[in-house]
C-alpha cells in the first residue's frame, strides 16, 4: 500500500520533509505525488527535487483537488 503525499509548502522546513519522505521510498512506500507553494521558485524547486511531482500548484485546490471534498 503506498502512502502518498502533497506537500503544501516548499519552504524550508519542507525541505526537511522531503528529504525524510524521500529516504524511506522504497522501504515504506511513500510517494509525493503533489507539491503546493504561492512562490512560483519554490514550487519548480520542489517539482524537480520529488522527480517532478505528478501535481504542482499554487494552491491546494488544484494539486489535490479530491481533498476538497470531504
Amino acid at each position: 500500500m503506498n502512502r502518498a503525499f502533497c506537500l503544501v509548502g516548499c519552504g524550508g522546513m519542507a525541505n526537511s520533509h522531503m528529504t525524510g519522505l524521500l529516504a524511506t521510498k522504497e522501504t515504506d512506500n511513500v510517494e509525493i505525488v503533489a507539491v503546493c507553494d504561492v512562490y512560483q521558485k519554490r514550487l519548480d524547486a520542489a517539482a524537480a527535487r520529488t522527480g517532478g511531482a505528478s501535481r504542482e500548484a499554487r494552491s491546494l485546490s488544484t494539486a489535490w483537488p479530491s481533498r476538497n471534498s470531504r
